[in-house]
């Protein structure tokens, strides 16, 4: 989820959230980071899942690891052609 901050009344108002379609059981070290394109790029460190998604909550790319462990914090470097969101 996210929200955005009045820091005149301190109210919080969601602006966006995402939910996968099927359920990711991620107990702990979670991550999120918000892309130059405006997508936000979920990270579900235990249950070995990142997935980049758009506005709409609509998934454009995903890693799927079955590697019986965690995968840590992301910080994107661009894509294969150099290209930095």
């Amino acid at each position: 989820m996210e929200y955005a901050l009045d820091d005149a009344t301190g109210a919080t108002t969601e602006t966006w959230s995402y939910e996968p379609t099927e359920p990711i059981n991620c107990v702990n070290l979670g991550d999120v980071e918000r892309l130059g394109n405006g997508d936000v790029l979920v990270t579900f460190s235990t249950a070995g899942s990142i997935q980049e998604v758009d506005a709409q909550g609509v998934v454009q790319w995903q890693l799927l690891a079955d590697i019986g462990g965690a995968l840590g914090f992301l910080t994107p470097e661009g894509d294969l052609n150099g290209r930095r969101d």
